[in-house]
């Protein structure tokens, strides 16, 4: 089981949320659109307990198709850009597992 926090509510420019468990500790930042896109910005890290190491990090809503998918680094960083709306952030892990941080909210008037 995750445990996370997040930073403050309603804010239109975005938030950090770090989420930690026997699995590793993810950090993430989450960013307002940049000028001329409605894309938010999703950028992360993730540090896998017993030194696994993490493959390609997905946003994915409810019953559809992953609306971002990107490879991690060697030092587990990735970043993803995807429209307003909640997501569930999905790590593939090596041995065949996901890490999964659930209502990763991205747009304004969160909370």
């Amino acid at each position: 089981m995750l445990a996370g926090f997040r930073g403050p509510a309603g804010k239109d420019d975005g938030y950090q949320a770090a989420y930690g468990g026997e699995a590793g500790r993810l950090d993430l930042q989450v960013s307002a659109p940049q000028a001329g896109t409605s894309r938010w910005r999703l950028a992360g890290q993730v540090a896998l307990a017993g030194g696994r190491k993490a493959g390609e990090a997905a946003l994915v809503s409810a019953g559809e198709d992953a609306a971002a998918v990107t490879s991690t680094d060697a030092f587990g960083r990735f970043d993803l850009t995807a429209e307003p709306g909640v997501y569930d952030l999905l790590i593939e892990l090596d041995g065949n597992e996901t890490f999964v941080a659930p209502g990763v909210e991205l747009g304004p008037d969160r909370g």
